[in-house]
């Protein structure tokens, strides 16, 4: 997960430089959507979020004394989320339906991760809160 949100971390730098770029120029790319959604909804939502998903899959279990998460569980959430992003870029630059398409893969990431930390939160010997 944190290498993923390495390298999304450099697309969305890449990204958004190229649009600086472009703007310099007096162009600025051809998204489907305004620019500074795009930067917006990548920077907050596709980024920030593979380190959030390696930190609790790694240290809920263990703030739970629960069962660690399958490797095939949190890679089964990886993956559908870089899918969900992969298409996210392509329908920046192609349709808006693309792009939905990838922004809904990407929300059932999401839901996948959620349905992961709550089985582990349900089968934890002691749920403990924080205050």
């Amino acid at each position: 997960m944190f290498l993923l949100g390495a390298v999304q971390l450099v697309l969305v730098m890449v990204l958004w430089f190229g649009e600086l770029i472009a703007r310099r120029s007096g162009a600025t790319l051809p998204f489907v959507v305004p620019s500074t959604w795009v930067h917006a909804f990548l920077m907050l939502y596709g980024v920030y979020i593979f380190f959030i998903y390696g930190f609790l899959f790694t240290v809920f279990p263990r703030w739970m004394s629960g069962t660690e998460v399958a490797p095939g569980r949190y890679m089964s959430v990886a993956t559908t989320a870089a899918v969900g992003l992969v298409t996210i870029y392509s329908g920046l630059f192609t349709h808006r339906l693309v792009l939905a398409v990838g922004l809904g893969l990407h929300l059932l990431a999401w839901l996948g991760a959620i349905a992961v930390l709550a089985d582990v939160y349900r089968r934890a010997k002691k749920r403990r809160v924080h205050e």
